[in-house]
């Protein structure tokens, strides 16, 4: 199975340059029900180039990794499936998507508590404040 660099997947989501976005599908259609591995640290990155260099909102950014995660041509790990709920259900309005994926990560490797400064993660269960 094919793994994809943000670059293609952020041409896939945002269609901004369509000769690349054509030749992304192409790819990823060719690849059949097999489908393209999306890496967790690909899908942080993304969430930070959609909101950073795109301006979209933590609502767009969501909605994009939902598509990303239930379209059937992206296959993505556990954890970045339960951090994407994360996302959506408990993450204050502060944390992003990245920050999710973290504290996951670290859950999933039963690795707590994450240590943070940033406060508004802090609110999260797993994490301790310094």
């Amino acid at each position: 199975m094919a793994a994809l660099d943000t670059n293609v997947l952020v041409r896939l989501i945002t269609r901004d340059h369509p000769a690349q976005a054509a030749l992304a599908q192409a790819y990823v259609t060719a690849l059949g029900p097999s489908g393209a591995y999306v890496p967790p640290m690909v899908l942080a990155e993304t969430s930070w180039v959609l909101e950073r260099s795109y301006k979209w909102s933590r609502a767009q950014v969501l909605q994009a990794l939902e598509i990303t995660a239930h379209c059937g041509s992206f296959r993505l790990d556990d954890t970045s499936l339960t951090a994407i709920e994360l996302f959506r259900k408990d993450a204050p309005k502060e944390v992003g998507f990245a920050d999710s994926l973290i504290l996951q990560t670290v859950k999933d490797k039963h690795q707590e508590p994450l240590v943070s400064f940033d406060v508004n993660l802090g609110t999260l269960s797993g994490v301790k404040l310094l």
